[in-house]
């Protein structure tokens, strides 16, 4: 017997104050504060009834890990626990952590990105454990740490035999439920240049660090990365997000550090960019033989595919008929999530909330998205 969605005990209210609980409990990453919230997630789970597992990954920092048993290979029920920092919170509307409601929205840091879909999936994996026994999978809940920054948290769960077991399943990033089946790749690396320092008014006698990176950076924007030609995402992309050098006004800067983001679609592979830039600096050296540059990768990851016809996303736009009454076309995204390090697990992404708010003053989520988000995770191991 299937049951509907309208059957399962999933609770709006519930939804929305479990939300401002977790938006209540600083998880800021960077530095990684991710301590309290595990420890409260997993203290709800044990409440409700539902083991929870503490995956250390670092010090003070861990995945919670969940599992309901059910008749076939685990669906994984995947989100993250961090976000990112709050630079400036005195120019939010409300205090970021007060999980404020006003038009509609749940305010504040994490909201939508993602404690909001963590409380959606949260009451959607309670729920279904008072269904077990009508699972066709067995069901594995994942929440990671460091999502934000290096995926260290998606990266040690592939050690967890729960996951192991995963056969397919969702990430709950925010995508006004959307389905996303592409991610972009990215590579983050930095490069530096090395001058001679000497006093400003006889700048002649140094060489300026600052400068012999300007033709690394106008070089790099004229070369051709590859489109990729895939129909869901851009080709790639490179922004300059970090540039430091020199001391003090008065001296040649004998040092410039500079840090870039790309961003690539399927097709396009993290090494033949660096592979390019790599090429880029010889040739600058050799017509320039003052200039001494040299690349460092920070991370790079290749972009993640799900095909249209995958059985998860078959299944994901079955139960989101069964819940809204229709679907939408699966889309690509330009960034990266915990699904480039849970590699060999198909994996779409569907969540609730506008991506616009994500990472903003005043980020929040549309309350209304919620319970529908809620109840499509929970029909996925129904069906």
């Amino acid at each position: 017997m299937t049951i509907s969605s309208d059957e399962l005990s999933i609770n709006e209210q519930e939804i929305i104050s479990l939300a401002q609980e977790l938006v209540k409990i600083p998880s800021e990453n960077q530095p990684g504060n991710e301590k309290a919230i595990g420890e409260y997630i997993a203290t709800w789970l044990k409440n409700k009834g539902l083991p929870a597992q503490l995956q250390e990954v670092e010090k003070d920092r861990f995945n919670v890990i969940s599992s309901i048993k059910g008749e076939g290979p685990a669906l994984l029920l995947c989100g993250h626990m961090d976000t990112v920092p709050v630079p400036n919170p005195e120019e939010w509307t409300f205090d970021p952590f007060s999980g404020e409601i006003e038009d509609g929205y749940l305010f504040g840091r994490g909201a939508l990105d993602m404690k909001g879909s963590l409380a959606c999936m949260l009451t959607a994996f309670v729920a279904l454990k008072e269904v077990e026994e009508e699972l066709s999978q067995d069901v594995v809940f994942l929440a990671t740490v460091d999502e934000e920054v290096a995926t260290k948290g998606a990266k040690k769960a592939m050690e967890s035999s729960d996951i192991r077991r995963v056969k397919q399943g969702i990430i709950a990033e925010p995508t006004d439920l959307n389905p996303v089946i592409v991610q972009k790749g990215h590579c983050w690396l930095k490069i530096k240049t090395r001058g001679v320092a000497a006093h400003g008014a006889i700048p002649e006698r140094g060489v300026n660090a600052i400068m012999k990176m300007y033709p690394v950076l106008s070089r790099i924007q004229e070369l051709d990365f590859g489109k990729g030609d895939h129909p869901l995402v851009s080709g790639t992309t490179v922004n300059i997000g970090l540039i430091n050098g020199g001391v003090k006004i008065n001296m040649v800067p004998d040092s410039c550090e500079t840090s870039l983001d790309f961003r690539f679609p399927p097709g396009v592979a993290s090494e033949s960019i660096l592979g390019k830039i790599t090429t880029l600096l010889e040739e600058l050296k050799a017509e320039d033989k003052e200039l001494d540059a040299k690349i460092e990768v920070i991370k790079c990851s290749d972009p993640v595919e799900v095909e249209r016809d995958a059985p998860i996303v078959t299944l994901l736009l079955k139960a989101m008929d069964k819940v809204l009454g229709s679907h939408s076309e699966p889309i690509g995204v330009p960034y990266y999530t915990d699904a480039s390090a849970l590699r060999g697990i198909p994996l779409v992404l569907l969540g609730p909330g506008e991506p616009g708010y994500a990472h903003q003053k005043d980020e929040r989520i549309k309350i209304s998205s919620m319970l529908p988000a809620a109840k499509i995770y929970a029909m996925l191991p129904l069906l």
